[in-house]
């Protein structure tokens, strides 16, 4: 046998191999038939990847480089002339009163975000001429970092949401399946961050509140209508406890408003309804005692800005306190009632605007909606009958197709001579909570480029530790990385922004 053949015989044996082929397959046939083994196999090359990476609300977002290391990001802000609101009328010959301003200091943390990953030198081997598995590991790294990140600026928060309060029970003969038993309720409350994730096992969850009773029931289809009297400023998911009165009270369901229907009373946790809060993480499986909601090490996102109480602390740094709301930031809760549409417009976020628009003189530039959201504005307004679309005449390709569905991605501010607002879905926005968002104020000397904006002492970095010898199937060969910024999340004007919550799916 030549070297040459020799060498093509070697060269198709290893090609065999690196494509897959099953070489360890032994057959004696008459002939060469497809049982021989003796065949290709298709693969095609690099491996596909079909795993979204959505980060829109990042992407909105100024991003500036710190001047200097600090811990915490500060500015001050003159938040009002004429703090006093004294008239400008005056006797002739006399001086003009003295006018009274309002100051206020601002403080972000830097916080840090990081994903790492391993890669095992015998896996990279083992891609080689497949995939480089080194570089799409670094990728997807950085892209799921981004898009947690997205979350964070948009629903972080350092501090605790207040607890809720016991809601009102209101039970119903017929509907359900409880018994004559005395049911008791609890309700417990998670930010936008812990809708999506946990602290290790643990949910950024408050503690339930009192537990409601019922007292004894009769009869066999018993329901039971929950509700809270005020929807907690900064959450975005309810979590409701059921269970007999005086006993443990179990995970039933959870909502994005504050009024739940109960039809049973569970004796174990009951699993999430992932149809109607998709992506959520489950709850504490039985009603928590202590509260875990906020997390320490989050950047205070832009709910968060809206919705903190920031007070001077004894040092003088302005800190996240979690209770009420100083802001001036424009909060209204829609009492778990649902949308409404008068005459081409969305009376709730009419009354947003207007309340924006009252507090602040401002028009906000976008309103960030979840998509179920979104689709409901656009259904109320257009059943209204105030949507419209012209064809120009000569576009007859576009008269003779008709085209299915409608949506509204503009909205204009009746409080401000029709000033046009982008609708804008955000893919982490949580079902029923609505915010408005002004990215520019045009207000006089105001100094501020952007409303929002992120600050990074560490912009996006890939760090690569050291490759250390262990024993094992782990301790061989490997790299080990983090891809990490550090970074706050500024709002200069937390007034220019409004939220409206409690919004049901209806």
């Amino acid at each position: 046998m030549s070297k040459d053949l020799l060498s093509a015989i070697t060269a198709e044996t290893l090609n065999m191999f690196s494509a897959g082929a099953d070489l360890a397959k032994d057959a004696t046939t008459t002939g060469y038939t497809t049982g021989t083994g003796l065949t290709g196999y298709s693969l095609k090359k690099p491996a596909v990847q079909i795993v979204p990476f959505l980060s829109g609300f990042r992407q909105r977002l100024g991003r500036v480089d710190a001047a200097q290391g600090s811990k915490r990001a500060n500015w001050r802000a003159v938040t009002k002339v004429n703090a006093g609101s004294v008239a400008p009328s005056a006797a002739f010959g006399s001086a003009g009163t003295v006018l009274q301003t309002s100051e206020q200091d601002f403080s972000a943390a830097y916080k840090l975000l990081t994903f790492g990953d391993t890669v095992f030198k015998d896996a990279e081997t083992f891609a080689k001429g497949f995939d480089s598995i080194r570089a799409r590991s670094s990728t997807n790294t950085l892209l799921k970092l981004m898009e947690a990140e997205d979350i964070m600026l948009l629903g972080g928060q350092s501090f605790a949401l207040a607890q809720p309060s016991a809601p009102t029970l209101v039970p119903a003969t017929t509907g359900g399946t409880i018994g004559a038993v005395n049911v008791g309720v609890a309700v417990a409350a998670r930010t936008l961050e812990g809708y999506y994730y946990n602290n290790g096992t643990t949910p950024f969850q408050t503690a339930a509140s009192t537990p409601a009773t019922t007292g004894s029931l009769t009869g066999t289809t018993n329901k039971i209508v929950a509700s809270m009297s005020a929807a907690i400023p900064g959450a975005v998911v309810y979590d409701w406890y059921v269970g007999s009165a005086g006993g443990t009270l179990y995970y039933y369901t959870s909502t994005t408003t504050t009024v739940v229907t109960i039809t049973s009373v569970p004796t174990v946790a009951q699993t999430p309804n992932y149809t109607v809060t998709p992506l959520m993480l489950a709850p504490a499986l039985t009603a928590p005692a202590s509260d875990t909601s906020g997390d320490v090490n989050s950047p205070d996102g832009f709910i968060a800005t809206l919705t903190g109480n920031f007070q001077a602390n004894s040092g003088g740094v302005l800190v996240p306190s979690g209770t009420g709301n100083a802001t001036g930031a424009t909060i209204i809760d829609n009492k778990g009632n649902g949308l409404t549409g008068i005459n081409g417009t969305c009376a709730e976020i009419d009354a947003l605007l207007f309340q924006l628009w009252w507090n602040a003189r401002i028009s906000p530039s976008v309103i960030m909606l979840n998509a179920i959201d979104h689709a409901n504005v656009s259904n109320k307004i257009i059943n209204s009958g105030g949507a419209y679309t012209i064809f120009r005449p000569d576009q007859l390709s576009e008269r003779q197709k008709a085209i299915g569905g409608s949506f509204v991605a503009t909205y204009m501010n009746k409080a401000v001579n029709g000033q046009p607002i982008a609708l804008d879905s955000q893919p982490w926005m949580v079902q029923g909570t609505i915010a408005a968002m002004s990215e520019r104020v045009p207000y006089p000397n105001s100094d501020i480029n952007e409303v929002c904006e992120v600050e990074t002492l560490e912009d996006y970095n890939h760090y690569e530790y050291g490759v250390s010898r262990g024993t094992g199937t782990t301790g061989g060969p490997r790299y080990d990385y983090d891809v990490r910024c550090n970074e706050a999340f500024k709002n200069y004007a937390p007034v220019a922004h409004g939220i409206l919550q409690n919004v049901a799916n209806a």
